[in-house]
């Protein structure tokens, strides 16, 4: 009891090149602590402050004394190339691996060193020690729970959802990389999961966007247990997968003033839900990047409501907005479902859709009627949730990493409901217009034509037939 008294003491010296007396006495008395029993394992870890640790390798280091720190290195690399190669099939599940020796010559270690890294996998349900025969991979049904990698979701995901197609991803990536994995969907919220026994449970975790188990995935990453979330939809510190909607909306923008718009409606939930506010960003800084002066009034903003796809409240505030302001030229909507709302309220109207208003959604998949129609990013949730199960393994294999989070791309479809803009001046006016004009240098009555002979060379035919349709119309 004496020593550990003395700690706080010892951790106030410091090494440097010349060695005082206190620096030798602390010196001799940390010989003492080094061959630590392994039950005081998680004491030293917790307990010891900083400095002590530090103190101690230094020591190593001076004294020349770094063969326990190479054993633990060469344990570490042997289990970690292991596991990889257990991970691409390498070493395929059921079959027996190299012997000891034959990995002790590979690697240029010990059979110690080789023997302590294969226990770790033993004792970690991935591998099966049977004297006389060898080493064998376990197959994934012979794996224990500990062994497995637990996808939590809110609630039972019904077949062919977003949650259910994320899932997908998951487990058939992690089925790809041999991994066993169970689905947690019975839990209703987190209040009842134990986190200890949680991690004590499972290898790993894969969160579904993470909703209603925020508490849980922060305690579980400040604990450095590997785990991701699928899909992160709010402005938490965790590793997971995500999509960058200030970059969609961006380029929605974009694209839209490139034909022609100017007077661009935002149509969104509220902005402290979700990934909503990033959308507005991105909305902001597009209209700021084409010269467009921003106006709060075409900022439309539907009630909260409990279910995910309520369209018809996005249909009554297009409803309440055309009623008292002039119907915009385009709109980005943060959903397509929120533009299907939308395009029935305008049809109501008499504005035609790609004709009169150009419309651009978001996800490709809450689109409710079965004509694919709407022009729309496309969320890539199967490759949400393949990437998330390969950035847990890649933590299961080398150990905690820090918070990263990986954007993956959604990719724009174009459709019939983008089209030029139907106000001739505003129209004209666009920089890409008038280039079009002093190249052709014809009159007015003359350059709907020749707009969309210049707009065929950007191979964009739906939107040069609305065109064309307008002009004949006119």
């Amino acid at each position: 009891m004496k020593i550990f008294q003395l700690m706080p003491h010892l951790a106030s010296y410091h090494i440097d090149g010349n060695h005082t007396e206190k620096n030798t006495f602390s010196l001799q008395i940390l010989c003492i602590l080094l061959p630590i029993p392994k039950y005081f394992a998680r004491f030293y870890a917790n307990v010891i402050p900083r400095s002590y640790k530090e103190l101690i390798n230094k020591y190593n280091f001076l004294s020349g004394n770094q063969t326990m720190t190479h054993k633990l290195l060469m344990k570490h690399r042997i289990r970690t190339e292991v596991m990889t190669r257990m991970v691409n099939g390498i070493y395929p599940p059921g079959e027996f691996m190299p012997t000891e020796r034959e990995l002790a010559t590979e690697f240029r270690t010990s059979l110690t060193a080789v023997s302590k890294a294969l226990t770790s996998l033993a004792e970690s349900g991935l591998i099966e020690q049977t004297i006389g025969q060898g080493t064998r991979v376990l197959a994934i049904s012979e794996r224990p729970r500990h062994a497995s990698i637990a996808i939590v979701t809110s609630n039972q995901p019904p077949e062919h959802s977003k949650t259910a197609l994320i899932t997908n991803g998951i487990r058939q990536r992690l089925d790809e990389l041999h991994q066993r994995c169970e689905l947690l969907h019975n839990v209703a919220t987190e209040t009842t999961i134990d986190t200890e026994a949680f991690a004590n449970r499972y290898a790993g975790v894969v969160f579904v966007e993470a909703l209603g188990f925020e508490q849980l995935a922060l305690e579980l990453e400040r604990r450095r247990f590997p785990c991701v979330t699928a899909n992160l939809e709010k402005d938490l510190n965790l590793t997971a997968t995500w999509i960058d909607h200030r970059r969609s909306t961006h380029t929605a923008v974009q694209l839209l003033a490139t034909l022609g718009h100017k007077r661009i409606a935002f149509l969104t939930r509220p902005l402290e839900l979700f990934f909503y506010r990033h959308a507005f960003e991105g909305y902001q800084c597009g209209l700021h990047d084409v010269g467009i002066e921003f106006d709060d009034s075409l900022v439309i903003t539907t009630s909260d409501s409990t279910k995910p796809r309520d369209s018809i409240r996005a249909y009554v505030r297009i409803k309440e907005f055309l009623a008292e302001n002039p119907p915009p030229t385009a709109l980005i909507a943060c959903r397509d479902y929120l533009a299907n709302g939308a395009c029935q309220a305008f049809e109501e109207a008499g504005i035609k859709i790609g004709r009169d208003i150009s419309i651009i959604g978001f996800d490709d998949f809450s689109w409710s009627q079965s004509t694919p129609f709407l022009t729309t990013f496309a969320e890539p949730m199967h490759e949400l949730g393949a990437v998330a199960a390969e950035m847990l393994v890649e933590r299961l294999i080398s150990g905690w990493h820090p918070v990263e989070k990986r954007e993956i791309e959604a990719p724009l479809i174009i459709r019939r409901s983008v089209g030029l803009c139907p106000d001739p001046v505003g129209f004209v006016n666009h920089p890409l217009m008038l280039s079009l004009y002093k190249k052709t240098k014809q009159t007015d009555s003359g350059l709907a034509s020749d707009l969309v002979r210049g707009c065929r060379e950007t191979d964009d035919p739906l939107s040069c037939n609305t065109y064309e349709n307008n002009s004949k119309k006119s």
